[in-house]
């Protein structure tokens, strides 16, 4: 080549440079600014804005600064400070499109729905119908293209939602998001990072990679502070309850994988977290439920196999108020059921194919300082209890089953109080009659299986105050030991149980034995005993129902209860020990029966009433009803105490019946008959057996029988002991004028005669 072609071809080469250089600066950036302004407005029907643009041909870079897309109304749509993109042109050389780095900063966008469901940007989408394009087959190698780094900083997402009761509003920013070494190169592996806050301070965080082919990604995912109340406007329309406060944070490693369909999604050690819920009725500012921490960790969840495997499950500090309404539903019911909901599918629908089963396990779960109360259904009511504690704990769904290894309650307290006024019974509103022509009893279903190997209750505390008796009568129960193992619904299972404590810390109790309450045919021997129970503290209902009250006394209860083959035996003993009554009582309840009798009656002459109840029947029987058959037995005895006192005495004592209530004596004599005697020992063996009993005697005479004897003794006393000359002055004296009396000889006579 001649120093001249080599000199034209020099000047070619920086002409093109020069060129290239200008263009590079300073025509590219007038051109993509003039493009942008003038050819997207009219594509998009929305005004475009564009502050400058700056390119760079020897970095092979681009930015665009000050971008942004109107609403119709002129506020901002979309937009961003700047976009910078580096090109790294190497990369053509091995068939890839290659940046370098992209980067956007402080990026805007806003999501509106309207009132009629559109979006603001539907006007946008209309200008591009959507049209089926041709599937062209790739043949060869497909293009790959590779980002070295991307990075969002500072970015914002607008989202407004019209369409609710209650419109919602949330702001999403900063928002920065990382993504380094990316390719389109399925075997390649694409780690990012994702980070943003909202406007009420919660936070998301994710990290990780993904592949493309097959679409897999695993990570990290963490969201935190939601603040419940928030999102009130989504799930308002399903609940009828109004969040006052809470927060939620959900952390986790998952793991999915795509390929011509889901074939992998798990999550594993995740955790979830609510603080300080505060749950009121709607309309209301109370809390009727709240809880200071539910933490549910080591999540582990396989949505293809449909299992979770939890470790831990703790709640602490929660309180719940639970009331009956008007129409005799709780509060809390209706707090989660939403009336004029749509009504579920037509039962005509053929039915969906058999789920497959859930399956749920929970290694502890555990709820410390809980407390409910409730007024309205039988007086106002509390629970609590220190902790509450369930060990390896198993759900299945499909067909439900529910199996625990152990149940532990520490220290629970249950209250009752009956206030003065009582508790109204509330009356179902609507017609209560049913059209039972149409109605067709179902089957009863079988009950799911559950197991529960031991429950243990330790040192726990009833209480009970009635204040519709005056005084107002309590009881308590203290240091409540219970021990259950076994427990099943299956048929062939036995539970074991042993239950101890304290009448009001005095009177000990004890419950035990072996039951299945699920087979009609299982063995059953249970054994309840209490001793001593003081019966003062029941004076007030003896005052209001027996018209006295208590003094003094004490009960012991022994209940032995076996059943073989469904044939029972049982036996029920009561023990009075000085039950006594004090003073009366005026109260309009109070029976007229003379139950200070029935009490004379029963005691002993060791102050002791002692009634021994056995029953015999079969389970199988629908005519054996267990508690009518002793109630019948010991009201038969009271009904025979009342009605026929004497009879119950001569059946204790022996024998007699009501004749023992009177003496007969010969006419006009006092002598005791010898047929007679009978009675008055087994009454005065009556009356030394039962020293409270009082026995009181009424004289009487027969005017039929008594009249004459009467007479002819009351004349012998007057006339003295010459019987002759007393009733001869008699004569005299009341009758002076008459005629002599008859002659000895017929008065004589007559004497004889009387």
């Amino acid at each position: 080549m001649t120093s001249e072609k080599r000199r034209n071809l020099l000047l070619w080469t920086l002409s093109l440079a020069l060129w290239y250089t200008l263009f590079g600066f300073f025509g590219a950036p007038r051109l993509i600014r003039s493009i942008v302004l003038w050819q997207l407005p009219k594509q998009i029907g929305r005004q475009v804005t564009l502050a400058k643009v700056k390119t760079n041909p020897f970095a092979m870079s681009i930015a665009l600064d000050g971008f942004g897309i109107a609403e119709p109304d002129g506020t901002r749509f979309v937009g961003w400070d700047e976009v910078y993109v580096n090109v790294d042109p190497t990369g053509l050389l091995g068939k890839e499109v290659v940046f370098s780095a992209i980067a956007i900063s402080n990026a805007f966008g806003h999501v509106q729905i309207n009132h009629d469901g559109t979006l603001n940007f539907t006007d946008v989408l209309q200008r591009f119908p959507a049209a089926p394009r041709p599937v062209k087959k790739v043949t060869g190698k497909p293009l790959v293209i590779r980002i070295g780094e991307l990075r969002i900083t500072g970015s914002r997402a607008v989202y407004d939602d019209f369409t609710r009761a209650s419109e919602f509003h949330t702001t999403v920013g900063p928002i920065d998001v990382t993504l380094r070494d990316f390719s389109t190169d399925p075997n390649r592996k694409n780690p990012y990072a994702f980070t943003a806050t909202t406007e009420s301070g919660e936070t998301f965080s994710w990290s990780g990679y993904f592949h493309l082919d097959p679409v897999r990604s695993g990570g990290e995912l963490s969201i935190g502070g939601i603040a419940l109340k928030k999102y009130a406007p989504f799930y308002d329309e399903f609940l009828n309850l109004k969040l006052l406060a809470g927060t939620l944070d959900v952390a986790g490693h998952y793991q999915v994988i795509f390929t011509d369909q889901l074939t992998l999604a798990q999550l594993s050690n995740a955790t979830i977290r609510v603080n300080n819920l505060q749950v009121a009725e709607l309309g209301q500012t109370n809390s009727v439920m709240s809880l200071n921490n539910l933490a549910i960790a080591g999540i582990n969840l396989d949505l293809l196999a449909q299992t979770v495997a939890v470790d831990s499950v703790r709640v602490d500090g929660d309180r719940l108020a639970v009331r009956k309404l008007a129409d005799g539903i709780p509060n809390v019911a209706k707090m989660f059921t939403k009336e004029n909901q749509p009504a579920p599918p037509s039962s005509a629908a053929p039915p969906a194919a058999p789920a497959k089963p859930w399956q749920v396990k929970i290694r502890e779960i555990r709820n410390d300082d809980h407390v409910v109360t409730a007024t309205g259904f039988f007086g106002d009511e509390s629970t609590s209890h220190q902790s509450l504690q369930l060990a390896n704990l198993h759900i299945v769904t499909e067909p439900l089953s529910l199996a625990v290894d152990e149940i532990k309650v520490i220290e629970p307290r249950f209250e009752v109080v009956l206030p003065a006024n009582g508790v109204a019974a509330a009356v179902p509103s609507g017609n209560s009659k049913t059209n039972t022509a149409s109605v067709t009893e179902a089957a009863p279903k079988p009950l799911p299986y559950a197991r529960v190997g031991a429950l243990i209750v330790s040192n726990a505390v009833v209480t009970f105050t009635d204040e519709t008796v005056q005084p107002t009568a309590s009881l308590t129960v203290t240091g409540v030991m219970v021990h259950v193992t076994g427990f099943t619904t299956d048929t062939n299972g036995m539970m074991e149980l042993a239950i101890t404590g304290r009448i009001d810390n005095t009177a000990p109790f004890e419950v035990t034995g072996h039951i299945n309450p699920f087979s009609p045919d299982a063995t059953t021997a249970l054994k309840v005993a209490f001793k001593g129970i003081n019966l003062t503290p029941a004076g007030p209902y003896s005052g209001k129902y027996a018209g006295y009250m208590i003094r003094k006394g004490k009960v012991s209860v022994d209940l032995n209860y076996d059943i073989q083959q469904r044939a029972l035996k049982a036996s029920n003993t009561l023990l009075l020990d000085q039950f006594t009554f004090g003073e009366a009582i005026e109260s309009p309840a109070a029976t007229k029966l003379p139950v200070r009798l029935a009490v004379a009656i029963l005691k002993d002459r060791n102050g002791q009433i002692k009634l021994d109840v056995p029953i015999e029947g079969r389970t199988d029987d629908p005519q054996f009803r267990y508690w009518p058959a002793v109630w019948h037995v010991v009201g038969g005895i009271f009904t025979k105490i009342f009605t026929a006192p004497f009879s119950m005495l001569g059946s204790m004592f022996g024998g007699g019946g009501e004749e023992l209530s009177y003496q007969e004596f010969a006419p006009g004599s006092s002598v005791i008959q010898s047929n007679e005697t009978k009675k008055l020992d087994i009454l005065i063996k009556a009356m030394t057996e039962r020293p409270t009993l009082g026995l009181e005697i009424t004289g009487s005479i027969d005017p039929a029988k008594d009249v004459e004897p009467l007479k002819r003794q009351k004349l012998r006393v007057l006339a003295g002991e010459d019987y002759p000359a007393g009733l001869r002055a008699l004569y005299a004296e009341a009758l002076p004028k008459l005629a002599p009396p008859p002659p000895p000889a017929t008065f004589t006579s007559n004497i004889g005669n009387l």
